[in-house]
């Protein structure tokens, strides 16, 4: 079995005791509070899109009577609000988990939203060139969205149900989307007109619920509830030839990632397990097990030594790929994890769950 490691991720407080440098208190300004035993401390002008400052370092709460440390928490409680009033704007709050391992991200006020779909939307995807986004949504349709604008750009329509994944080609001129109707689309991301559909690839029996390209863009796999995955030739343009089904998992297959190399695909399970597969053979060269309940959402970090995954479970695990171990587990959400995704710098983790919110995690202490 596997060491855990539990990363606890604390959003309702911040320890008083805690700050990320040992410098002095911050300069006066015109807000304060004073604390008891004649200690002053006073909350900085964080305005504008200056960084959030650290809390003053302060004894331990441990060694503190409880009149100190209820003023102490008092005064941090204050320090946050001040904060949070000079930053509403920039839409996050930061809230610390444990020193040095992982932090969360709370959403507060959304940003105004690209509105064109009637039903919901159940997958973005980023163009390389960062200027497009796609969108795939209930209603059965794709979305093409200028990033800058958030003008839609052009809707495709070809699918007879539910478009559950979309995926963009490294070279950006193509899109890739799975479906409930047990398909996956190829579409010309350039024709802007009603977006023309180049492919439809046909072999799984259950609903395609998620896709993901190879780096080279020459294959695409593809994860279905019908417990299989399978890799399709995305050179051949007019069938997508299916190049192999790789088997393994005892239900639904719910995630595939495609290693940064290409020469590996991770996938997760509602069998509560992850797998991980030789993209040449289709062996699977090993299987994950530590969480108790579906895995939702896999991704791989641009390092390629480690994946990580959300579950139904409420947590996310961090895994060492050459050792198959978990490296940690991080604890925050409320309801399932839906979804995870890696940043570039490969330093953080940003996962969305069914408690409505979103927690970025820090990664690059974990290993």
């Amino acid at each position: 079995m596997a060491t855990r490691k539990s990363i606890s991720c604390r959003c309702a407080a911040v320890s008083v005791g805690f700050a990320a440098s040992s410098s002095s208190p911050p300069a006066p300004s015109s807000t304060s509070n004073s604390m008891s035993g004649g200690d002053k401390f006073d909350v900085p002008d964080v305005s504008d899109d200056t960084t959030l400052p650290a809390l003053p370092m302060l004894p331990s709460m441990r060694t503190a009577s409880p009149r100190l440390a209820s003023s102490r928490l008092a005064f941090s409680l204050d320090f946050l609000a001040a904060c949070f009033m000079r930053n509403v704007a920039r839409h996050f709050t930061r809230c610390s988990g444990v020193p040095h391992s992982s932090w969360c991200l709370q959403r507060l006020q959304p940003p105004p939203g690209w509105k064109g779909h009637s039903k919901g939307v159940t997958s973005v995807a980023v163009f390389p060139s960062g200027d497009r986004v796609v969108s795939g949504s209930l209603d059965r349709t794709l979305k093409l969205w200028n990033a800058s604008t958030g003008e839609c750009l052009a809707t495709w329509k070809g699918h007879s149900n539910d478009v559950s994944s979309v995926a963009v080609f490294p070279s950006g001129d193509r899109v890739v989307s799975g479906s409930t109707d047990k398909t996956l689309k190829l579409w010309d991301a350039w024709d802007r007109s009603r977006g023309n559909c180049l492919a439809t690839w046909k072999g799984h029996s259950d609903n395609v619920v998620s896709v993901a390209v190879f780096p080279s863009g020459d294959r695409v796999v593809s994860g279905s509830w019908d417990n299989t995955l399978k890799l399709w030739d995305a050179r051949d343009r007019s069938t997508g030839n299916c190049l192999a089904t790789w088997k393994g998992h005892s239900t639904y297959v719910n995630s595939v990632a495609v290693f940064p190399s290409g020469d590996r695909v991770v996938s997760g399970s509602d069998d509560e397990t992850l797998k991980l597969w030789d993209a040449s053979t289709g062996n699977c060269l090993a299987t994950w097990k530590v969480h108790l309940n579906g895995v939702n959402s896999v991704a791989v970090f641009p390092s390629g030594d480690r994946v990580v995954s959300g579950s139904e479970d409420k947590t996310l695990m961090l895994w060492d790929v050459s050792t198959d171990e978990c490296l940690a587990t991080w604890k925050g959400h409320s309801n399932d994890v839906s979804s995870v995704a890696v940043f570039p710098s490969g330093d953080r983790v940003v996962s969305g769950s069914h408690d409505k919110t979103l927690k970025l995690w820090g990664a690059a202490s974990q290993t």
